[in-house]
């Protein structure tokens, strides 16, 4: 059987609906804003580190330079001067593709093969030998041919075979899609473009120039040696560090985000704060025959902070739904601001993640338990007697 209270507080809120509805929609709102940038923030950032390790490969170390990246003459030094095989250079930039901005990745095919396979990453079978033999002289002898996902072909409505025009450096290129690999379940290859590293340098104005080496290294002392040797302008990192590095770039604006989004949870709580106060003062005859009939404060107390976790369940359930839908749409400003300002992410869908649900959950019913936990505790602590006088009120 329920309480007695219980059935007064549920009774109250269905004679006041619109009252209800103002508290739901308080904490409702500010749950959504939470949970959206939550969401957007942590998918960018996953989409990030799941793109740079399949770009990575087997990479150890990296190699970078300044903001004109590497000379083409260390590679070759390093190559044919120390005989280093596992090598590979790397040219990268931003395309653009009917208004789809797309990662573009310059590579050596005949050195990407001691660095990262992608067709073996994406989980594809092998080829055939006459089927990698014609990717590897389509790629030598026909300009402004590329390679990506099925996914990404499909979703720019790239055919195999047929000619597109992408923009480039401010300019348009003629380009065909020479091959598709399968993608990932993880995505990390989408809006990825693969050309030849010359193409790459045409296209994106760096000719001679290379964006970075990977190479993979055997030990220390193979690390040291390479320091020695290199010259002024160059240096070699870790490749695991350097992506963590760079992710940990865009942590200032992701938390920046976080805040505004704890100031729509703040007008929230205002909100429901004004509702239960009101609720608690239109209450306050009922409270006092309440406790007149024995119903201790303890119990009237746990009345009316029930009532509002009850709320608050509700609400954050439906702004945690809500701030899904919302991750959706804010996801591509993120996205297009970590692009303006810190680095390239490719990502094209939200990533559910349970912390970000539950960290919404608890803060839409925190949130009001906050709000209502003042007016609840002076409700409760007029004796009977002056609870159900109305000068009480006007004190």
């Amino acid at each position: 059987m329920i309480p007695v209270t219980y059935r007064a507080s549920f009774s109250y809120l269905l004679r006041h609906p619109w009252q209800l509805v103002l508290a739901l929609l308080g904490i409702g709102v500010g749950v959504a804003v939470i949970v959206a940038v939550d969401l957007s923030n942590a998918s960018a950032r996953k989409a990030f580190l799941l793109s740079m390790d399949a770009i990575t490969g087997q990479a150890t170390h990296q190699i970078i330079g300044g903001p004109r990246g590497v000379s083409e003459d260390v590679y070759t030094a390093l190559r044919v001067t120390r005989g280093m095989n596992a090598i590979a250079p790397v040219v990268e930039g931003t395309v653009t593709i009917d208004g789809a901005s797309v990662s573009l990745l310059g590579v050596d095919l005949f050195a990407e093969q001691s660095i990262r396979n992608f067709t073996a990453e994406s989980g594809a079978t092998e080829a055939d030998t006459s089927a990698t033999e014609s990717l590897f002289l389509g790629f030598l002898t026909r300009p402004g041919v590329v390679t990506t996902s099925e996914s990404t072909a499909g979703e720019l409505g790239l055919a195999v075979g047929a000619p597109f025009e992408l923009i480039a450096d401010g300019r348009a290129r003629s380009a065909e899609l020479l091959a598709t690999f399968p993608g990932d379940a993880n995505g990390s290859l989408d809006r990825l473009l693969i050309a030849d590293i010359a193409t790459a340098q045409e296209w994106l104005g760096r000719a001679g120039r290379l964006s970075r080496i990977d190479l993979r290294l055997a030990d220390d002392a193979a690390l040291d040696a390479l320091r020695e040797w290199l010259p002024d302008g160059t240096r070699v990192l870790s490749a695991p560090g350097r992506t963590r590095a760079t992710a940990e770039m865009s942590r200032a604006f992701m938390t920046n985000l976080t805040a505004m989004s704890l100031l729509a949870l703040l007008v929230g709580l205002f909100l429901i704060f004004n509702s239960v106060n009101f609720s608690v003062l239109q209450r306050r005859g009922l409270i006092g025959v309440l406790r007149a009939l024995g119903l201790t404060r303890r119990e009237l107390l746990a009345m009316i902070l029930v009532e509002a976790a009850l709320v608050g369940v509700v609400a954050a359930t439906l702004g945690i739904v809500f701030g899904i839908m919302l991750g959706e749409q804010l996801l591509d400003l993120v996205a297009r601001s970590i692009n303006d300002f810190y680095f390239r992410v490719n990502v094209t869908s939200i990533s559910i993640e349970t912390a970000s649900i539950v960290k919404g959950l608890l803060a839409g019913v925190g949130a009001a338990l906050l709000a209502a936990a003042l007016p609840a505790i002076e409700a409760t602590s007029y004796p009977p007697q002056l609870a159900l006088k109305r000068s009480t009120l006007e004190r």
